[in-house]
């Protein structure tokens, strides 16, 4: 998944109907993920769960995430979508494993 600069999310909103003042404090936190800064950007669900993914990431999985870059804004951006992936792929296993039961 390629990550967006703020101004391609920017000119990508009108395609979705959002507003400058809904997608910007998603940028700001979630950085240039299109698909939860415009995709998803008025699913709450969908956001909680991204951030219930983030907060529930080790420090280990963030040091994999991120072992391969060079810059700062490169680290916040790829470790974001790393680690989310990797927690998201957890959380479906669990939820599939709990609904077999």
């Amino acid at each position: 998944m390629l990550v967006w600069s703020w101004s391609e999310l920017n000119a990508g909103r009108y395609l979705h109907g959002l507003r400058e003042d809904e997608i910007l404090p998603l940028y700001e936190k979630w950085g240039g993920t299109a698909r939860y800064v415009l995709h998803l950007a008025r699913n709450t669900s969908a956001q909680k769960d991204f951030e219930w993914a983030l907060l529930a990431a080790s420090l280990d999985a963030i040091y994999k995430a991120v072992c391969n870059v060079h810059s700062a804004d490169e680290v916040l951006r790829t470790a974001k979508q790393r680690v989310i992936k990797v927690q998201l792929k957890t959380m479906a296993r669990s939820l599939a494993n709990f609904k077999a039961v």
